[in-house]
């Protein structure tokens, strides 16, 4: 996994750390240089100390890799993600992600590739 979805990552559990009622799904906008990350459910979404944390990243992100761009979107929004990569917050079981760690508050689920990397990072 490339370093920007890393940073992505990083943030959205950040956010799950502090915010655990909210789920996220990132994925592809219309280009692989778009991300997208769908965020629920919307009273938290709108919530404004998340929203301000959310803008901060933003501005940090697009600022540090210019030919990318990164928009976040309530699930409720026409915009959403193609070929989500990962999610943090659902406790579904699709076959493209694997749980990594159990919360009492949800589940954080990573594919094939982002648990080895992770295991990997971890030392697991």
């Amino acid at each position: 996994m490339d370093e920007r979805l890393n940073e992505i990552k990083s943030f959205l559990i950040e956010m799950y750390d502090k915010y655990p009622s909210l789920r996220f799904k990132c994925g592809y906008g219309s280009s692989n240089n778009i991300y997208i990350v769908e965020v629920e459910p919307l009273p938290e979404y709108n919530n404004e100390e998340y929203a301000k944390k959310e803008l901060e990243f933003c501005d940090s992100f697009e600022s540090k890799n210019i030919d990318c761009d990164i928009i976040f979107v309530s699930s409720k929004d026409i915009c959403k993600a193609k070929d989500i990569i990962f999610k943090i917050g659902y406790d579904d079981d699709e076959s493209y992600i694997r749980l990594i760690k159990t919360r009492p508050e949800g589940l954080i689920m990573l594919s094939d590739e982002e648990q080895s990397a992770f295991e990997k990072k971890y030392d697991l």
